[in-house]
């Protein structure tokens, strides 16, 4: 009786101690690698939602411009969700304040565009665009050794493979198939 009470308590302190362990790892820093991976996350918000809100305002179709609106609103979400993540585990990751020079090279490029030029060039920038990072992130929700990262790549891919589609869709109509 008194060996399977002590091993009773063994094993409840081992639980104890699990469960203390699993919440430490949970809130412990993100190393190098994920800290890049939420901050490069971020810089492609911006740069998406910059694209989505014009298109919004200039797409030649509906397709395009309710694409756009999509990518901002749920880019922005995206962007909560980073910088929480971020916070949670003592990264300091903000919205970035500018594109960088390629996107920005990709921004006036489309933007320079009538309205059937833009909306074929931009159907195909976002197509591109998810084809690397739809990837990327099945990579972190299978890989990622921080839950949180996991779980972030979880809730973000149907969104990404969604405007994957709709930019497919969109994309069609723009040329005329």
């Amino acid at each position: 009786m008194k060996k399977a009470v002590t091993l009773g308590a063994l094993a409840l302190l081992l639980g104890l101690g699990g469960a203390v362990w699993a919440q430490d790892v949970k809130h412990a820093p993100l190393d190098s690698q994920e800290q890049a991976f939420l901050r490069q996350r971020a810089q492609d918000d911006v740069f998406m939602w910059r694209l989505g809100e014009y298109a919004a305002q200039h797409g030649g179709s509906q397709r395009v411009k309710q694409l756009g609106e999509d990518i901002v609103k749920e880019r922005r979400t995206d962007l909560r969700d980073i910088e929480r993540v971020a916070a949670d585990h003592g990264a300091d990751i903000k919205q970035p304040a500018r594109l960088t020079a390629q996107q920005r090279a990709v921004y006036d490029q489309l933007a320079s565009q009538n309205t059937t030029l833009f909306d074929r060039g931009y159907t195909k920038a976002v197509m591109q665009h998810y084809s690397t990072e739809i990837p990327q992130l099945e990579r972190e929700r299978d890989h990622a050794l921080n839950v949180d990262i996991r779980e972030y790549a979880q809730k973000n891919l149907p969104m990404f493979q969604d405007h994957q589609k709709q930019a497919r869709d969109a994309e069609k109509e723009a040329w005329g198939s």
